[in-house]
């Protein structure tokens, strides 16, 4: 498989500006994992030579992926150097919200059934049991995306 250097950003805008980041670091390609608003990341407008993809989760406004040229990964697949990325935006649902990405393990288990196989799955939301808290709803792992990953 083939080497590939990336820039993950989440949950919190990068302590430097993203363009000083690919300046000095050589990086091909650039991921965003969720809760970010557009004012962490409008820097990603400047970059138009690496490819960019993304997705949403329950803090996001998602409307910024088109504003900073990034490829929207919800239910997507793209391939970069021959690597094939794949993307599941949101959180497990805990609240009613308007604009926040959540959906039910039984919504996410039917978006995922289908789903292609990946060398890289984007999310915000990990899969169930493994890096999540199941004690607390909102930081509870999508049961649907570890069967997905054990298929």
């Amino acid at each position: 498989m083939p080497t590939l250097r990336l820039l993950a950003i989440a949950d919190r805008a990068p302590s430097r500006r993203i363009s000083d980041i690919v300046a000095t670091t050589p990086v091909d390609v650039i991921v965003t994992l969720g809760d970010l608003e557009l004012s962490q990341i409008r820097d990603l407008e400047l970059i138009t030579d690496i490819p960019k993809l993304g997705v949403y989760c329950n803090h996001c406004s998602g409307s910024y992926m088109d504003t900073v040229g990034l490829t929207n990964m919800r239910l997507n697949t793209v391939i970069v150097k021959g690597i094939s990325f794949g993307g599941f935006e949101g959180s497990v649902r805990y609240k009613e919200s308007a604009y926040a990405k959540m959906y039910t393990q039984e919504e996410a288990s039917a978006l995922l059934k289908d789903f292609p196989r990946v060398d890289v799955m984007l999310t915000h939301c990990p899969p169930f049991g493994i890096n999540d808290d199941q004690g607390d709803l909102s930081h509870t792992g999508f049961i649907g995306l570890l069967t997905h990953i054990h298929e």
